[in-house]
């Protein structure tokens, strides 16, 4: 071959062999590669040699898939920040004449990032000097966007997760950092006190600049934000932005912690944001804000944009006095048609009032939008306290032909709600002919809500012909909810006007215990189907397996609702479990013989009586599997070991005495 850019040569004595090496190797595919195994025997054959070949270079390709990507045209550059200033009195035509000539004060974070720009090809690296911890950058203007791909900026010098500089904008600055470039991370850095955004992540009006994508904010503080913390918007049309991670982050005192907007430009329509982490953050205030807001379209007048495949997991909301998080697929007037899809919403820890999740087909600024959809969103493994969940619908005023399809609220805990612990309503506000179909609630607990635990509502004939279709209920749990309500209880059913239906709600495995009204289910409808549950009133007690009896309840004067072993509610539920799920509220399995009988049956409520197996993984990727690059080479060091094995046998044998 001509060049040795592609090729892995290993050579092993009496035998030299030339193997291909996978093109765009990130670290090999430029090099050779040579290996010497001296103490192989000549009695080995070409094809034992080859095997062990093989074996080592199959190692050397783990190691390769595990290595960090780098651009070898330009060697990578680390710019340390060695000043507070703002000055810009170096050289920042590039980062090598930075370097080489920083000015007489060194360098100041505003040239690191101007040079930096001049810069194509390695992934560059802006660090901080030691001697700047715990320093402050007083900013008097925006820093310069970052528009060149590949670039880190880090503010932990001590790598332990806490920013050890502070970029002050004292009330005078709007922003602090834009980027527009791909494979950018910003961490371990505080940003206080801007008027308007900390961190804006945006695609701008250029043709050439349409994608922006891989980037991750981590370990991060913003306190002090007037606007919002963080914002994900396109001000174009056919924009993307995707794979972004926003984890171990702090919000304190903002009024939007986390923004998404597909479209947030006059025309900026067909749109995508998608694949979006925001992972093990905590965001805190004490007064009107959102934690987290995700809508396709942010301003008036843009259609046809889509967010999808956006992940919320791990976080901790507190203190917020409107919604904790906030999914609208469509924000604004007349915005039409656009696609919000794939949300999961999981083992979130949130304090608010008196929404904590709430989803909305059309929010209250979305004047006449139409045709946009919000659907598969799983809501799982969530501790709401004071506030519950709301499935909205349309709330804009003459908005119509919007839906909410494919909910799951599974195994989530919901406590003290000053509201309704989970509410569904279709349209209100003048909203009509909208819907919301096909919601599974299942292994959730429900309890000490001021109104309903669960209700589902059809506003009056000012906003006429709402739907709401196919509701399952399954293995609730509902305590002492609408107590001090004089119409609200464990479950509500109810519509103003008759052109407002709700359609195929039923209801199994379910407990309904100390709520207001009895435990009847309450309201002008009821379900289609109620089976195997525990609860009052005609004309369910006492018919399809429906109980009336207490729960048996382990000790509910201290919030615990598991079931006794002597509860009636054990092996009780629908035989065929057809609803259930896998797992219960504990993660424990769903189908387990309770009473002894020997037939495994699902329990009444959220809980399943199982003392005996340990809390399970639930498939979602809660449990801790190992990475593909360890398994791999585990599996490696494992053929290599029996390989070995087999050549020193092979030895042994060989020079033992013949007989």
């Amino acid at each position: 071959m001509n060049s040795s850019k592609n090729i892995l040569k290993i050579s092993i004595p009496h035998n030299a062999i030339i193997l291909p090496y996978p093109n765009g190797s990130p670290s090999f595919g430029s090099i050779f590669l040579q290996m010497k195994l001296p103490t192989l025997s000549p009695r080995f054959s070409a094809s034992r040699r080859g095997l062990i070949a093989l074996l080592l270079l199959s190692s050397l390709l783990v190691s390769a898939g595990t290595a960090g990507t780098q651009n070898v045209d330009t060697p990578a550059r680390t710019l340390t920040v060695t000043n507070t200033s703002e000055a810009l009195n170096g050289d920042v035509s590039n980062p090598a004449a930075l370097i080489a000539n920083p000015g007489a004060d060194g360098i100041s974070l505003i040239e690191a990032l101007v040079a930096v720009e001049a810069d194509t090809g390695a992934h560059e690296t802006i660090d901080f000097d030691p001697s700047l911890t715990g320093s402050v950058i007083n900013l008097s203007q925006n820093l310069p966007p970052i528009w060149r791909d590949g670039l880190t900026l880090d503010g932990d010098g001590n790598d332990d997760g806490i920013p050890d500089i502070t970029l002050e904008g004292s009330d005078r600055v709007s922003q602090a950092l834009p980027i527009r470039a791909s494979e950018v991370n910003i961490e371990g850095l505080h940003f206080r006190d801007f008027t308007a955004t900390a961190i804006e992540i945006s695609t701008l009006p250029d043709p050439n600049d349409r994608l922006v994508e891989n980037v991750a904010l981590r370990h991060n503080i913003f306190t002090n934000i007037g606007e919002s913390a963080i914002v994900l918007r396109n001000d174009q049309d056919h924009a993307v932005i995707r794979d972004i991670e926003i984890s171990g982050n702090t919000f304190q005192n903002y009024r939007f912690g986390i923004k998404l907007h597909a479209g947030f430009a006059p025309g900026a329509n067909d749109d995508e944001i998608s694949n979006v982490s925001i992972v093990s953050n905590t965001l805190l205030v004490n007064r009107s804000a959102v934690g987290i807001f995700i809508s396709p379209s942010g301003v008036a007048n843009t259609s046809h944009n889509t967010i999808r495949d956006i992940q919320i997991r791990g976080n901790t909301i507190r203190g917020h006095t409107n919604s904790s998080i906030l999914i609208d697929a469509a924000n604004q007037a007349d915005c039409n048609h656009n696609l919000t899809s794939n949300i999961t919403i999981t083992e979130n820890q949130i304090d608010g009032t008196p929404v904590t999740i709430e989803l909305v087909s059309v929010g209250e600024s979305g004047t006449n939008a139409t045709g946009n959809l919000l659907s598969n969103v799983t809501l799982t493994d969530n501790t709401l306290t004071g506030g519950g969940i709301h499935i909205g619908g349309a709330t804009g005023r003459n908005s119509h032909a919007n839906a909410i399809s494919g909910v799951l609220i599974d195994r989530d805990h919901i406590i003290s709600s000053v509201a309704n612990g989970i509410y569904l309503n279709a349209g209100s506000s003048s909203a009509h002919d909208n819907l919301i179909e096909n919601v599974v609630m299942r292994n959730t607990f429900v309890g000490d809500c001021h109104d309903a635990g669960v209700l589902m509502h059809g506003d009056d004939s000012s906003s006429p012909n709402n739907a709401i279709n196919n509701v399952t209920i399954a293995n609730l749990t509902l305590v002492k909810n609408g107590v001090d309500s004089l119409w609200a209880g464990g479950l509500n059913l109810n519509s103003l006007d008759a052109s407002n239906t709700i359609r195929g709600v039923t209801v199994s495995s379910t407990v309904l215990w100390q709520n207001g009204g009895g435990d009847s289910i309450r309201g002008s409808l009821t379900p289609a189907s109620v089976i195997h549950s525990r609860l009052n009133g005609a004309p369910f007690a006492g018919n399809n397996g429906n109980i009336n009896l207490s729960p048996g309840f382990v000790n509910p004067a201290s919030g615990d609702y598991h079931l006794q072993p002597t509860s009636p509610c054990i092996d009780s539920g629908d035989p065929t479990a057809a609803n259930a799920g896998t797992f219960d509220l504990d993660k424990n399995s769903r189908l387990w013989d309770g009473n002894g009988d020997g037939l495994a049956e699902v329990d009444m409520g959220a809980y399943e009586l199982d003392i005996t197996i340990p809390p399970q993984t639930d498939g979602q990727g809660n449990g801790d599997n190992p990475p593909m690059g360890m398994l791999c080479l585990a599996a490696s060091l494992a053929l290599a070991l029996a390989l070995g094995l087999w050549v020193w046998r092979k030895r042994r044998r060989s020079a033992s005495p013949k007989r």
